[in-house]
């Protein structure tokens, strides 16, 4: 939050480094709770804009999620990724994890996650100029394109 990045990476990689190392713990529980520090070094790298970086640390992230089949915690992961995506404007890849992270979202009825991810799905349809995206995401929503296409309309307003 304070913008020394460098601080919190190095804060970040100590944090993980002692975790691992930590013998009071169950393996797995270790790697389980790992992911959180993961994420949180993506983070610092997408605030610095080091996408490639970025990139690498949330899925890392992610793995440790999917190999815990932890479904919930997936979402804001994937969002993350969109979100990097997005910023290098690789738009299939961004529209897939942010699909991904829609399903979840109204698997869990995450309203929260569910609006945030459906205004950054609008400024992916705004930016990528993608026609079929309503299309992909009526299904997720139960709703039809033409109502998909007025919500993200909506929501760029």
């Amino acid at each position: 939050m304070l913008k020394q990045y460098a601080i919190a990476e190095k804060s970040y990689q100590k944090a993980l480094s002692i975790f691992l190392e930590n013998k009071s713990f169950e393996p797995d529980d270790i790697k389980k709770l790992s992911a959180g520090i993961y994420h949180q070094l993506g983070r610092v790298a997408e605030e610095q804009r080091q996408w490639e970086q970025a990139e690498n640390y949330y899925k890392q992230a992610l793995q440790i999620k999917i190999d815990f089949n932890d479904r919930f915690s997936q979402a804001s992961t994937y969002r993350q990724l969109g979100i990097v995506a997005q910023q290098q404007r690789q738009w299939e890849q961004a529209r897939q994890y942010l699909l991904e992270t829609l399903k979840i979202s109204a698997e869990f009825s995450d309203q929260h996650v569910l609006s945030i991810t459906l205004r950054t799905l609008a400024r992916l349809w705004e930016h990528s100029g993608d026609k079929n995206l309503p299309a992909a995401t009526a299904p997720i929503l139960s709703s039809t394109p033409e109502e998909v296409t007025e919500l993200l309309r909506g929501l760029l307003d």
